[in-house]
């Protein structure tokens, strides 16, 4: 093989590797960003649960539809000063997503 045969064999390899790096890390980085957003929105619906406002379950449910996960089954456990939201989703790619969350409010009134 002349060497103008093997640089071209050499550029495909990197720029194949390339590729497979930079979309592996594409795909990291999108599923840290939807942990963190879907940790927001469970965080939110804690706040709502605990204020006794009506809608919450179902602005979280609709909210997590926006991310295309199949499967989404949610457990809410709400007391006076406790939230607990349990996530179990599948996503697109088949990989499970589960998230647990609580929120207790030690309010000590002296």
């Amino acid at each position: 093989m002349n060497q103008k045969g093997q640089a071209a064999v050499e550029l495909s390899i990197f720029g194949l590797f390339l590729m497979t790096t930079i979309l592996f890390t594409v795909r990291i980085g999108l599923a840290i960003q939807m942990n963190i957003v879907i940790g927001e929105l469970i965080e939110s619906a804690h706040l709502c649960e605990l204020q006794r406002r009506p809608s919450c379950r179902h602005k979280l449910q609709a909210s997590l539809n926006d991310f295309n996960l199949k499967n989404v089954n949610l457990v809410f456990r709400t007391t006076n000063d406790y939230s607990y939201i349990q996530l179990y989703a599948n996503t697109d790619l088949g990989k499970i997503f589960q998230k647990e969350s609580e929120l207790a409010l030690e309010l000590d009134v002296p």
